[in-house]
């Protein structure tokens, strides 16, 4: 049994180790339904990427102990609704300004 497999990887990703283990190999089960939806991604030599904050999708308050922090849902670039996260509004008011103006 294989445990050891070899990726052919873009020139673009050579600095990327190209070999992964797997101890339990299973079958993939083909489904039309479930569709990759892949963009291109510029990736740096170091290969790192910027993330761009596109959409708010909604705001709530936290309270610990006596402070109210309040935080944003965060749609970023080339992620679904899904891997929204949560983060402080006050720093993203300051990283993208134009987005929290009324």
């Amino acid at each position: 049994m294989k445990v050891v497999y070899k990726l052919a990887l873009p020139q673009e990703l050579a600095s990327v180790h190209n070999v992964i283990h797997v101890f339990m190999p299973q079958k993939y089960v083909s489904d039309l339904n479930y569709v990759l939806d892949y963009t291109p991604l510029h990736v740096h030599e170091n290969l790192s990427y910027i993330e761009y904050l596109v959409h708010i999708l909604g705001r709530k308050e936290q309270t610990l102990r006596s402070t109210i922090i309040y935080l944003v849902n965060i749609l970023w670039q080339h992620h679904s609704e899904q891997e929204a996260t949560w983060e402080r509004e006050e720093e993203m008011t300051g990283k993208y300004p134009h987005l929290f103006q009324d």
